[in-house]
């Protein structure tokens, strides 16, 4: 009697991961996503791979179509937009091979971690105090205590203030500081940072310093000459109501142009306001 025994052979079975480099991201930071693709435990090589993102509301947000190198490896290197919703994110793949289909998912995390830095003024002259301001927030919500690290640079990029502030209550932080009276004319640069569980934030603001005003400079053409004498000269001896009355040239304000607003212009003679 002859007995047939019949040979069963395996299925072969197609495999893909996926993985991305951390398990969460904060707003406009680069997302890692890699994986293989594997059949019977080899690599596949030169094989599609069909990837698409997908937002905490389930919206498609990245679809991209990728393909596997030599060792049946494949990444991409992406990043969503400033005002990308907060939460989880889903990233599908897959991918088609010898007959076979495989599939998979993973997740990752998107928060935003954010500092804000402004000047009460746009231009200070040199002796004037700077104040500056702002907020520190995770995923919206005000960060209390968090240590803010302040730098000042001058036109040259120099460092002239170094200084950190703690946020309060409510997330926000200020400090004031006076800038040294041999301090440059110019464009500064106000640089601020800090860290939170593992994020960093930076930000950045500008103001200009000009140069000392000098109510001598009666005509405003930045340097106190023989034109503002001459303002000074023609309303000499006036007094409000009076036809040649020209306020501006009372220096001292004590409602008469006389001899010691003609001496304060001859003192500044010559000085740059």
């Amino acid at each position: 009697m002859l007995v047939v025994i019949p040979i069963i052979h395996g299925s072969s079975t197609l495999t893909i991961t996926v993985e991305t480099s951390k398990p969460s991201y904060y707003i406009e930071e680069s997302i890692e996503v890699h994986g293989n693709l594997t059949f019977d435990g080899s690599p596949v090589q030169n094989e599609l791979v069909a990837l698409t993102v997908h937002d905490p509301n389930n919206s498609p947000v990245v679809t991209r179509t990728l393909q596997t190198d030599t060792s049946g490896v494949y990444n991409l290197t992406f990043e969503l937009s400033i005002d990308a919703l907060l939460g989880t994110y889903t990233v599908y793949v897959s991918s088609s091979h010898d007959g076979e289909n495989a599939m998979n998912n993973t997740t990752f995390g998107l928060n935003k971690f954010s500092l804000t830095v402004g000047t009460d003024g746009k231009s200070y002259r040199i002796g004037e105090i700077v104040n500056v301001y702002g907020d520190l927030a995770f995923n919206d919500v005000p960060v209390q205590n968090g240590l803010i690290a302040l730098e000042v640079k001058d036109p040259d990029g120099n460092p002239v203030v170094v200084r950190t502030s703690q946020t309060d209550t409510n997330g926000t932080y200020g400090l004031s500081f006076k800038l040294p009276t041999e301090s440059k004319l110019g464009n500064y640069t106000v640089y601020v940072s800090s860290s939170y569980e593992g994020a960093k934030a930076t930000n950045e603001t500008t103001f200009e310093v000009m140069r000392e005003h000098l109510s001598t400079d009666i005509d405003g053409d930045g340097v106190v000459d023989i034109l503002d004498i001459a303002i000074v000269a023609k309303a000499f001896g006036s007094y409000p109501g009076h036809p040649r009355w020209n306020p501006a040239a009372d220096l001292d304000g004590s409602g008469t142009v006389d001899i010691l607003d003609v001496a304060r212009v001859a003192k500044d003679y010559g000085k740059q306001a």
